[in-house]
This record gives C-alpha cells, sequence and structure tokens, in this order.
C-alpha cells in the first residue's frame, strides 16, 4: 500500500504535515552560525538554549492552527506533528516539516539539518513516518 505519493507539484493537495510551534527553543549554536544566518539587529535578543518569548510561541502556533483549519475545510486530510520538549534536547522546534523531510515521489527522506541543534526535529514527526 502506497502511503506517500508526491509526483507532481500541480494535482489537488490531499494530506499534508503542518508544524506546531509548541515549545520552540533558541537553538544552541555557535555564535558564528547566528552572526551568519541572522541579521545584526537580532543578536542581542537571541539566548542560545532558552525558550522563545511565550507570546511569539502562542502567536505562531494559532497561525499555524489557522492553516491547519483552511487546509481542512477545503478538504485536505492535515497531520500534526507530536509536542517534543525541546529543552533538554538543544532543540528548536517542529514548525517546519519541509525542513527536515524531503517527499520524492513515495518514499519520505529525512534531509541532513545545517544547524546541529535541528538534528533532533525528526522526533516530532516519528510517529507520522511510522
Amino acid at each position: 500500500m502506497i502511503v506517500v505519493d508526491a509526483c507532481d507539484e500541480w494535482s489537488p493537495l490531499r494530506e499534508v504535515v503542518v508544524g506546531t510551534a509548541y515549545g520552540a527553543m533558541f537553538p544552541a549554536e555557535d555564535p558564528r552560525m547566528i552572526e551568519a544566518t541572522m541579521p545584526r539587529e537580532h543578536w542581542a535578543e537571541f539566548r542560545p538554549g532558552h525558550p522563545f518569548p511565550s507570546w511569539i510561541v502562542e502567536a505562531a502556533e494559532q497561525e499555524l492552527q489557522t492553516l491547519a483549519e483552511v487546509l481542512e475545510s477545503l478538504g485536505c486530510v492535515v497531520h500534526r506533528p507530536r509536542r517534543v520538549p525541546w529543552s533538554g534536547l538543544g532543540g528548536y522546534c517542529a514548525a517546519m516539516p519541509r525542513d527536515s523531510l524531503l517527499v520524492m515521489g513515495n518514499r519520505v527522506v529525512e534531509a541532513p539539518m545545517a544547524w546541529r541543534s535541528r538534528r533532533h526535529e525528526l522526533l516530532a514527526y516519528w510517529p507520522l513516518l511510522q
């Protein structure tokens, strides 16, 4: 039985994974990585290994929930990742499934992550992948 089937970019969307911002943490990365990927005006706000401010997480989670509801209202089956407590893993969040999962035909491939702190993101999607 084929569970995944993504062979073109124009067929109607039938199923999708929408991420979650639950427990989002500032990535615990080398300062050089932050400086190379983030605008200078945000460096002072960046606190590696600490949770994002709750208002940011709540707003992001609301946006993701709204997206999921809109897709469902259009007849699309929406899957959501499980909630993972990132604090002990030095992780980031599971808001962006397409960053760590690549769908090619009937295969799902784990994509390598440039940031070490994102290596555990697959934990959130593991129940969906099984």
